[in-house]
């Protein structure tokens, strides 16, 4: 009971040090705030908050029902416990937002930081570029099937495969060594920006 009040208490102080970092003085672009409510949303696992960020279109897309099944299992193996749910959690640190574009109806964002994997005890950076368009209802949402984006990935994925079958051909059998191939191979997949 304990750790899920300690866990509780670490994913409102995320939120509460996400949203204190993109409210600060200077007034944010709203395509700003949802890219932070976004990430809020994901730190908490909190499917309302990710889909409600996300184009109604593309709420499917989200991986949110995946997560959310893992939540809802768990097993009891006699005196062992076991929380699927607990392997799939993250948080998110040094969220840094920056809006690298933007037209009355468009803007494009730029999300950087950390994800840090609590199972595997994980830290890896990442950046990507959030497409995020003003909606008939006068509200802005991330458009995760943007054209923009795939012509992005397009160009994008080749590179970071590459980068990521280079790293492969270097590594040994070592356990030391392929936890460190994981940790790079993983945040050259989640780099993308250019």
């Amino acid at each position: 009971m304990t750790t899920i009040r300690a866990t509780r208490a670490m994913r409102l102080i995320v939120l509460l040090l996400l949203l204190a970092a993109c409210s600060g003085g200077n007034k944010r672009h709203p395509a700003e705030m949802v890219v932070a409510r976004y990430y809020a949303g994901f730190s908490k696992q909190d499917t309302d908050i990710v889909m409600d960020a996300v184009e109604p279109a593309d709420r499917h897309l989200t991986g949110m029902g995946f997560l959310n099944l893992l939540n809802a299992l768990s097993v009891d193996v006699g005196f062992i416990g076991i929380d699927l749910g607990e392997l799939t959690q993250m948080s998110i640190r040094d969220l840094d937002l920056e809006l690298v574009s933007q037209t009355t109806d468009y803007a494009l964002v730029r999300a950087g930081g950390k994800f840090r994997y609590l199972a595997l005890g994980l830290e890896v950076p990442f950046c990507d570029l959030h497409d995020v368009r003003r909606a008939g209802d006068g509200k802005w949402y991330i458009d995760l099937d943007a054209a923009e984006r795939m012509a992005r990935l397009e160009h994008l994925l080749p590179q970071r495969e590459a980068q990521i079958m280079a790293l492969a051909e270097t590594s040994d059998d070592s356990i030391s060594n392929m936890m460190g191939m994981m940790t790079d191979s993983m945040a050259i997949a989640m780099n993308l920006c250019e």
